[in-house]
């Protein structure tokens, strides 16, 4: 290896070191983000304060005019992505699925007699969105509980579920080393889940035909 190719590699290893440091600095930030905003109650209470006077926003709503908030209120605002992977966390370790709109998804929350629709759409990028909504006491099963969130409650069926998961999972392992093709299993699978939903839908039509 010549020594300007020596020169150059050693400038590459910084470059690349440089970059590592650098993500692992925004990983732990992030982190650190996370964890104070489970810690404490003060982002859910901001955003109840600032949807008084903006219904809806998404986090990039001020990124070409910042100068039109606080800067506590651009931050915050610029951190609803965060508030969406907090939610995101919490739902899927208790199987709480979100709601589908267009390019994207949401999950219901509330706080305090106060609702909110948090969601991402992905196009080019992905936006985090917020829409302040009532809450509809008729169907509040629908919202998560922002201070389950914070406590880490685990829903009651969690561990229901997972006792029915490792059976499937035993049994679906006990077939395949018993001699049905994992292709075969797959198909099963996915013909009796595109069933279960058929019948959903079906009984969803029949309760809207009631209304």
């Amino acid at each position: 290896m010549s020594k300007e190719e020596n020169i150059e590699t050693q400038k590459e290893e910084i470059e690349m070191n440089d970059f590592i440091k650098k993500y692992i600095q925004k990983i732990d930030i992030k982190k650190n983000k996370m964890k104070n905003m489970l810690s404490n109650t003060n982002y859910i209470e901001w955003l109840i304060e600032f949807t008084k006077k903006y219904e809806s926003f998404t986090d990039n709503s001020w990124l070409y005019n910042p100068e039109e908030l606080s800067e506590n209120d651009f931050n915050n605002v610029s951190d609803l992505n965060l508030l969406y992977e907090i939610i995101d966390h919490y739902a899927e370790k208790n199987y709480i699925y979100p709601m589908p709109c267009d390019f994207g998804n949401y999950y219901k929350i509330k706080y305090n007699n106060i609702a909110f629709e948090i969601g991402l759409i992905a196009g080019q990028g992905v936006v985090n969105f917020c829409n302040r909504i009532e809450l509809n006491n008729d169907i509040s099963l629908e919202f998560i509980d922002y201070n389950d969130i914070i406590n880490n409650k685990e829903y009651a069926h969690v561990q229901n579920i997972n006792r029915y998961l490792s059976c499937i999972e035993r049994k679906i392992m006990s077939a395949y080393y018993n001699g049905v093709p994992a292709e075969a299993l797959k198909n099963a699978l996915k013909k009796t889940i595109e069933e279960i939903k058929l019948k959903e839908n079906k009984e969803k039509n029949k309760v809207l035909k009631k209304k």
